[in-house]
């Protein structure tokens, strides 16, 4: 930034405006002497740190503060400074330079001639900058980047004692620093700068923040219709983000080769970044203490092949560390820079590597082999290719390889292949994936390519995807196991069970092609129309799957399958009567499907029938008696329907049942949860809490969380918004308590202790995300609660019998 132009550095600074003025704000409120506030900004490389110093020293330089303060800039590096003399006679030399001072650079190269002693040189350069400012009633901002490199290569702590010392009990200048990491020199709680500077931490770039940079980039540039190129690359740019972390000097080396280039320049331009970076990268891991090292490498070795955060412990299984000292390393490497957490209702649960492209390098230099060592570019290519472009790509490259292969150029061919393979492995559509494929094995066979076939075509392929002639090729080369090798009804058989586990797998994209193909030539199976019935409704297209069931019954009216799945379909497009009329002809075909019982009640519900409903499902119990999920549901319907003695009955029945599966636990916690809801709208708490317990034991034996979401949002709906009382708040909040519950429900216990203390404290102390949550949960008690403070109407007569015992839709649901 420094050899740019001033125009230009201003016309395309971005996102760093609030900094520059807060730092002038700080600058004009500075005291006359002792108590200047010195600030270090802390940032990865290519985050702006120099942007915002030259910013900073421009406005100053156009400001009334010029009258007042006069700006010094060390370049980005400065080699020659090796103790405080240097730092003294540095800032001397740029100060004569910049006010073109020739008597004080006579005055400044006398001192080094005068003075042989470092001690007496750094205490007489002091002098000389002090007597400067007296003489010029002017004090200096002394802009340093890279300022943890001058300490390091100072490497003295009475040198930092003595700089702290003037910085702190004298006015003369004050100190703005920016480093790629929080060094040691401030961090350390036993160096003399601990806790000195007050530190900014440069967020990444946003979405909208990186547009408007290449924008400004695009207008010095002088690029035509960029409006268009940059609404036409949205996809791409969401990948920019991704892969850069929102770091503008990345943003804007990657941008052209991101939008404009074929897969061999993307290859090629990434790996050469990645290249440059090295030492950089090289220089962060190994300055960190041997525990943390790992740490980080661990990250990245797992978030490269994952693309997800990892948890302390699953961190400490890693490494072998135990997740108490994960924990603590994970909290420095956080303050360092080096990790981010992702926090989750204010705990802080995952952690992912602050940059991206570190997780690349590290993958692109320690994969184990090449395949590994490529996936990053296989990731960027699913990210900043379309499916469309993909293909454009992959047929460009199959026409370089024939045209290499025929002029015997065979070095390029393999190359075309590889980068094909590439594209290959980014192609989302399976059947595109294995069309391509089927190119390059073939590619590679007529270089006779075994090796490379066998190493790294044939791993990453499903070879059932593959046409027998494929296969048969394969299979004559010796490249594959005979059991591969299938002809006639064998390979129908094996064709037929691929596109049912597909199904079963929710594969219907990869399914429908060949399900249509075979139809062209077999109109008259059933099976079939239900297969292509299957897979459209699994993606979306519920009229056309109703019109295949409807041919598969019109050739097979006992096909229970058919009719189930067309009330399945009808189901997703809310034809309720069209529902039930179609389960009952598949129960009357079949009436062990709880799934067809279970959304024939749903319909009968949403067509206002819920006696019916709950008839429904008193029906299937009469066929399985301790059927858990019917029970759940008898309970729930009787609960919602004023029936709290059926109800109570139907849970007694539930706890009798000892289950021993997942989906029990869950159920048989449901269904305390229900009886909880119906103990606290009888206001019977002893009950409530016996429920209460219950619901919790049961729903702890599946370990899953997804519980409690689910029952901290009917906590709130059902029992404090719908009937609201202080004793219910107090009671639930008690509840959580005495269940150690605390944390997953941590949401609504701030809620509650806020509403009975009025300690705003209490959410300002929140996170920006917990926060939002917390006051969503206060407005909507507070609104339930100033409703039932206001004068009630009394109810009139006729609805007194049992409309009061009615509960309401949502209730119901």
């Amino acid at each position: 930034p420094d050899l740019m132009p001033e125009e230009e550095i201003k016309e395309t600074f971005v996102a760093g405006q609030w900094l520059v003025d807060e730092l002038v704000s700080l600058i004009e409120h500075q005291p006359d002497g002792a108590g200047v506030q010195h600030v270090m900004m802390i940032a990865p490389r290519g985050m702006g740190k120099t942007t915002i110093l030259l910013m900073l020293r421009f406005t100053i330089r156009d400001s009334d503060l010029a009258k007042r303060w006069q700006v010094i800039q060390f370049p980005e590096e400065r080699y020659n400074i090796y103790d405080l003399a240097d730092f003294w006679i540095e800032i001397l030399a740029h100060l004569s330079a910049d006010t073109q001072d020739t008597e004080l650079l006579e005055r400044t190269d006398s001192l080094k001639t005068q003075y042989r002693k470092n001690d007496d040189l750094q205490e007489a350069a002091l002098a000389l900058i002090k007597d400067w400012r007296r003489k010029h009633n002017k004090r200096l901002v002394v802009l340093v980047d890279n300022f943890d490199m001058i300490l390091e290569q100072i490497n003295d702590e009475q040198d930092n004692a003595r700089l702290r010392n003037m910085l702190m009990n004298d006015g003369t200048m004050m100190l703005i620093g920016a480093a790629p990491t929080f060094f040691e020199e401030a961090r350390a709680y036993d160096q003399p700068l601990y806790n000195f500077f007050k530190i900014y931490n440069l967020p990444n770039l946003a979405f909208e923040q990186m547009q408007d940079l290449l924008r400004k980039r695009a207008a010095i540039d002088k690029q035509e219709n960029f409006e268009e190129k940059l609404q036409a690359n949205t996809s791409r740019l969401r990948a920019l983000e991704h892969f850069t972390g929102g770091n503008p000097r990345l943003v804007l080396m990657l941008y052209r080769v991101v939008t404009h280039s074929e897969i061999s320049e993307v290859r090629l331009a990434l790996e050469k970044l990645l290249d440059e970076v090295t030492p950089y990268y090289k220089h962060k891991v190994e300055s960190l203490p041997p525990q943390q090292r790992k740490i980080v490498d661990h990250i990245a070795r797992i978030s490269s092949k994952t693309n997800e955060g990892l948890t302390p412990t699953e961190i400490a299984a890693g490494t072998r560390m135990t997740t108490n000292q994960v924990s603590a390393q994970l909290k420095r490497l956080a303050e360092y820079g080096y990790v981010r957490a992702a926090n989750i209702r204010g705990r802080s649960s995952y952690y992912t590597l602050s940059e991206p492209l570190y997780a690349i390098w590290h993958q692109m230099r320690f994969g184990r082999d090449a395949r590994e060592r490529m996936g990053w570019l296989v990731n960027i290519l699913k990210a900043i290719y379309d499916a469309k472009e993909i293909d454009m790509q992959s047929k460009l490259l199959e026409a370089r390889f024939r045209e290499s292969l025929t002029a015997g150029r065979l070095h390029e061919a393999r190359n075309s292949l590889e980068y094909q393979r590439y594209l290959a492995e980014a192609m989302v559509d399976s059947l595109m994936r294995a069309r391509v494929m089927e190119g390059i094995i073939l590619g590679h066979l007529e270089l006779n390519d075994l090796e490379t076939l066998k190493r790294d075509v044939l791993p990453i392929i499903q070879l059932e995807e593959l046409s027998p002639e494929i296969l048969t090729k394969l299979n004559n080369a010796g490249c594959i196991d005979e059991r591969y090798f299938m002809k006639g009804e064998q390979a129908f058989k094996a064709f037929l069970d691929y596109m049912l586990n597909s199904l079963k797998e929710g594969r219907f994209g990869d399914v429908l092609p060949l399900i249509e193909d075979l139809l062209k030539e077999i109109k008259t199976a059933p099976v079939f129309w239900d297969i292509h019935g299957t897979a459209l409704g699994g993606l979306g297209r519920f009229k056309e799957a109703i019109a295949s069931f409807d041919e598969a019954i019109r050739l097979d009216p006992t096909d229970d399958f058919a009719w189930g799945r067309r009330g399945i379909a009808l189901v997703e497009l809310k034809r309720w009567e069209e529902v039930v009329a179609s389960f009952d002809q598949a129960l009357q075909l079949n009436t062990s499907s709880f799934e067809t019982w279970s959304l024939r009640g749903r319909a009968l519900y949403e067509l206002g029938k819920h006696k019916e409903a709950l008839d429904n499902f008193k029906r299937f119990l009469e066929i399985d008696p301790n059927n858990l999920e019917a029970l759940v549901y008898c309970a729930s319907f009787s609960y919602a329907l004023g029936k709290n003695s059926d109800a109570f009955n139907y849970f007694d029945t539930i706890s009798q049942i000892n289950p021993d599966t997942p989906k029990s636990w869950a159920l048989r916690g449901v269904s305390y949860m229900v009886r909880f809801f119906a103990h606290m709208h009888e206001e019977d708490y002893k009950s409530a809490k016996d429920a209460w317990y219950e619901t919790i034991k049961s729903f702890k034996k599946i370990k899953n969380d997804a519980w409690k979401d689910l029952f901290l949002k009917a906590i709130i709906e059902v029992t404090l918004v719908d009937k609201p009382s202080l004793m219910r708040m107090r009671f639930v909040r008690q509840l959580i308590e005495d269940s150690d519950l605390d944390e997953p429900f941590f949401p609504l216990v701030r809620a509650i202790d806020y509403l009975q203390t009025n300690d705003a404290s209490l959410l300002e102390k929140l996170s920006p995300e917990v926060r939002g949550i917390v006051d969503e949960i206060v407005a909507k008690l507070r609104q339930a609660y100033s409703q039932t403070a206001k004068p009630q109407r009394k109810p009139r007569a006729k609805k007194k019998k049992s409309a009061s015992r009615r509960r309401t839709k949502k209730q119901l649901r």
